[in-house]
């Protein structure tokens, strides 16, 4: 192994472990606060760039990923399960997990799609390393939130009627309701944003893997997952079936699809090449 390879990594390993210490002293600080999400949302950029300025390598930003995802992830499963007074767990824990993966993997797409002169390398194996990555925390995450601690809309279950058929029968109602009351409508928003993030990766990963099938496949698989989602959770009585659910979770994945075709469409302008497609794919352009 060259010298400089075993410098770079080492480097970047030491630069991850004094910001996952700094993320733990600044939360230790002030828990309640969104200071712990900023300082790691920083650390991440500032590891990000410097990775890539000095190796010329996507591959290298790795090393921090794994490096400051499996940390947060350890010290949050610490705090969970045995957090005391002094220290303990909060959900914006959450988003600095989420800020780990989204970040660096944010900024290295970026680079790529501005790279015209193909400057730095290895982005390809690098993305289907993050979306490996990626998966397992998703994968995890869609377990947890519908089958393991269900999120619920606030107005709950209700007797079987038009609203399981009609979308947003049940939502409207309960939007209605609460404006006539003058109750605040954050709980209703934040269930409907949540469920909908949940769906974007979705739509982005079936838009990007399944590129090349035909496009009733896509559709199907588009509504086929909120559906299975939904039906899994009332057979197994975790949650119930819900028609407001699978259209949330749809218009997510619409987002993500929106996402993949916008990324798509600049690495076209910037590449002449379909993104992630070979580099000799340039060639058929000008044939």
């Amino acid at each position: 192994m060259k010298r400089k390879t075993v410098s770079i990594s080492t480097l970047i390993v030491l630069l991850s472990l004094i910001s996952l210490i700094i993320e733990i002293a600044v939360y230790y600080v002030s828990p309640n606060s969104v200071a712990p999400i900023l300082v790691s949302w920083a650390a991440a950029l500032f590891i990000s760039h410097f990775c890539l300025e000095a190796s010329y390598e996507y591959g290298y930003g790795l090393v921090n990923v794994i490096f400051m995802l499996v940390g947060s992830i350890i010290f949050t499963i610490v705090l969970y399960f045995f957090g005391n007074n002094l220290i303990n767990y909060n959900f914006s824990l959450i988003y600095i997990i989420l800020g780990n993966w989204v970040i660096p993997f944010a900024y290295s797409t970026i680079r790529e799609i501005r790279d015209v002169a193909d400057r730095f390398s290895g982005y390809e194996k690098y993305f289907k390393i993050m979306i490996y990555i990626f998966l397992v925390l998703y994968v995890g995450t869609i377990f947890i939130q519908f089958f393991i601690s269900p999120i619920v809309s606030p107005f709950g279950s209700e007797s079987f009627g038009a609203h399981n058929f009609v979308p947003y029968m049940s939502t409207g109602q309960y939007l209605e309701d609460t404006i006539n009351s003058g109750a605040p409508l954050t709980p209703i928003l934040y269930f409907l944003l949540e469920l909908a993030c949940l769906g974007l990766p979705a739509g982005f990963l079936i838009a990007y893997s399944w590129r090349r099938n035909p496009l009733i496949a896509r559709i199907i698989a588009y509504i086929a997952l909120p559906v299975a989602l939904e039906l899994i959770q009332y057979a197994y009585g975790v949650g119930y079936g819900s028609i407001d659910d699978v259209c949330t979770f749809l218009v997510g994945e619409i987002v993500g699809v929106i996402v993949y075709h916008i990324l798509d469409a600049m690495y076209v302008y910037n590449h002449k090449r379909h993104f992630m497609e070979p580099k000799d794919m340039i060639k058929s352009y000008f044939k």
